[in-house]
């Protein structure tokens, strides 16, 4: 297992050799190696194995002009999660209704769905639309599953929704509207992974400090964790991904670190105490890209040990960072609010969700 220690001298080593400013990091550009320094300082060191690309820099752009909301379609309330399809679609949602929007990778729109009307809490008659009862529903993240499905985490609506491209809940998970600490509710479910088979994984997080494991048909099969500090134990899992081995990321943002765990809830590794993470992405190269903040150094509350600055991170599968991101806090384009969700299509394009005080999700476009 690698040490802090360990994970900062990687850091130090690669990232910080980047040597751009910070405004040239918020208006989109972003190193993600360092030069020849970097690799000899490594090398004397006995380090690690260079990437492929080591000593390149990484550009990207902004586009300002991402996505092309239709005028009658109204976004408030923050944006929390942001997701991308096999097929390059980018779906949103918002916290305020139509709940969900797809658009193309070039911003065209193509669907909204999860408007106004009655609140649905099991799809024992079939399959119906997604509406929802209160105008500003609290909802948290997004995912598409291997098969186009949408999955919606709720939050304080306490269930996790499945739906169907077009909108048709399918499964419902959890009671709606009711909280509670036994096997048939959530606390406040922040996040979702499928697996390739289909076995569904969701992050418990404010409230009961677990991850819940439920069969394709929703059955319940495990759950493990609880509230502390030591391996398997969480501070508020609020995002999950899986790498090409089926191993389970889990962002244990009241922790400020990530840990990693077998499909049956074993601890494999950490990564602590480099970044606060909100939400993670796992690239086809098993790199995982995470969304957050840098840690608070003085005591917090309510699970957020975290400083105003908006970062993004890239960790290569053994927790070594390779890339370091910075933005200044505004609601200029290449700027952040409050980021929360994250996303990479496949040209390597970042998609980044706001909450606070920006609702929108912005594109960073690669360029090298």
């Amino acid at each position: 297992m690698k040490t802090t220690e360990d994970r900062l001298v990687t850091r130090r080593g690669v990232v910080k050799m980047l040597g751009l400013g910070s405004a040239a990091l918020a208006t989109g550009v972003l190193g993600n190696v360092s030069g020849a320094r970097g690799q000899a300082a490594g090398n004397a060191a006995g380090a690690v194995k260079k990437p492929a690309n080591f000593g390149l820099v990484s550009v990207y752009e902004v586009d300002p002009a991402f996505p092309k909301k239709p005028d009658n379609i109204t976004w408030s309330g923050g944006m929390p999660g942001v997701d991308v399809d096999a097929k390059d679609s980018v779906w949103i949602i918002n916290r305020a209704l139509p709940l969900v929007a797809e658009f193309e990778a070039d911003g065209k729109f193509i669907q909204a769905w999860g408007k106004s009307g009655a609140a649905v809490a099991s799809v024992a008659g079939g399959p119906v639309d997604l509406t929802f009862a209160m105008a500003n529903p609290q909802i948290h993240q997004i995912k598409v599953d291997f098969e186009g499905n949408v999955w919606i985490a709720t939050w304080r609506l306490g269930v996790v929704y499945k739906c169907s491209p077009e909108g048709k809940v399918l499964m419902v998970l959890g009671k709606y509207n009711e909280r509670g600490v036994d096997d048939v509710h959530f606390g406040d479910p922040n996040d979702m992974a499928i697996t390739k088979t289909g076995e569904i994984f969701v992050a418990d997080g404010e409230v009961n400090f677990r991850i819940m494991h439920f069969d394709p048909k929703g059955k319940l099969i495990k759950a493990w964790g609880k509230q502390g500090k030591g391996p398997g134990e969480f501070d508020c899992p609020h995002a999950l991904a899986f790498d090409s081995k089926g191993r389970l990321y889990v962002a244990d943002r009241g922790n400020t670190r990530i840990q990693i765990f077998d499909q049956n809830g074993n601890f494999i590794d950490q990564w602590p105490d480099i970044i606060v993470p909100f939400d993670i992405w796992m690239d086809p190269e098993d790199n995982l890209w995470v969304g957050g903040y840098g840690p608070l150094r003085t005591k917090s509350t309510a699970h957020l040990p975290r400083t105003d600055d908006n970062i993004l991170m890239k960790f290569d599968s053994q927790g070594r960072v390779l890339l370091n991101w910075t933005f200044t806090v505004g609601n200029k384009p290449g700027q952040f609010g409050e980021n929360h969700g994250i996303a990479l299509d496949s040209k390597g394009n970042i998609y980044v969700s706001e909450v606070g005080p920006n609702t929108r999700v912005q594109k960073f476009v690669r360029q090298a």
